[in-house]
């Protein structure tokens, strides 16, 4: 029988990279004892992903009417000390996913995917994050609302568009080191996807690429308007089936998964 003592710090490392390699068994070893319970959670809660079901096989997915008791019992600064990536999925409840939004003010990439196709007024929600925001993918509807406010976020340097609203988007000058930018196309029915891109195009001073996911009976479509964006930004279209990193998102910047495979 083996009696082997690491030093605390050895014992703490061996610990967190359990926790990361094997996040369902996550939970188990915070309840160990006190000093495991608060290096584990930092990596429990660094990056949440909520939708009503398990999604596409990610075993991390969290519970939501679970989290909803978290959320009153553990006070804002929990989160907001912890909480640096979220996706929340078309299935949940909107008034979870702004009670979630609210208390994790340090969060950096943001997946908001249930304020769907309809003026939301959740705009707000997102301002509290301008010091830290780095991603953040949502509808048309909430992203106007933002530029609305007048309020610049600095760091943003990727966004996501998801959902056709037949509303205008406002300029992105409140965006000024945005990079890159992903644009869901379902079914383009009309060329207001185009107008958007150019207004983008235009006052996102240091864009550099723009992504279509588009759906395959639309490509030949949407590839043969590419010429009308001018070459000022790189233009990527791709079929909207491809897995994107969104789906093996855990531990990494939404902005830089959503990108690269």
């Amino acid at each position: 029988m083996f009696d082997f003592k690491f030093p605390p710090e050895i014992e703490d490392r061996i610990f967190e990279w359990a926790a990361f390699l094997l996040p369902c068994d996550a939970c188990h070893l915070a309840v160990t004892c006190k000093r495991l319970q608060i290096r584990v959670e930092y990596i429990m809660y660094e990056s949440l992903l909520f939708a009503k079901e398990p999604y596409r096989g990610i075993p991390e997915t969290a519970d939501v009417k679970r989290f909803e008791y978290t959320l009153k019992v553990r006070p804002a600064e929990f989160f907001a000390t912890r909480v640096r990536n979220i996706c929340i999925m078309f299935n949940v409840n909107p008034s979870f996913a702004k009670s979630v939004i609210a208390k994790c003010t340090g969060a950096r990439c943001v997946a908001c995917w249930t304020f769907m196709n309809r003026p939301s007024g959740y705009g707000t929600l997102f301002l509290p994050l301008t010091s830290t925001l780095v991603g953040i993918s949502t509808n048309k509807y909430t992203v106007n609302e933002m530029a609305a406010s007048g309020i610049a976020f600095p760091h943003v340097q990727y966004l996501g568009l998801m959902g056709e609203a037949k509303e205008p988007l406002l300029p992105l000058d409140w965006l000024p080191n945005l990079l890159t930018m992903q644009v869901d196309l379902n079914n383009p029915r009309s060329d207001q996807w185009l107008e958007d891109t150019k207004l983008a195009i235009s006052t996102a001073l240091f864009l550099e690429m723009v992504i279509f996911d588009v759906n395959p009976g639309f490509l030949d479509e949407v590839e043969s308007r590419r010429p009308e964006l001018g070459e000022e930004a790189a233009i990527w279209i791709r079929n909207r089936e491809f897995e994107h990193g969104i789906y093996k998102w855990r531990g990494f910047a939404y902005k830089d998964e959503m990108i690269f495979d």
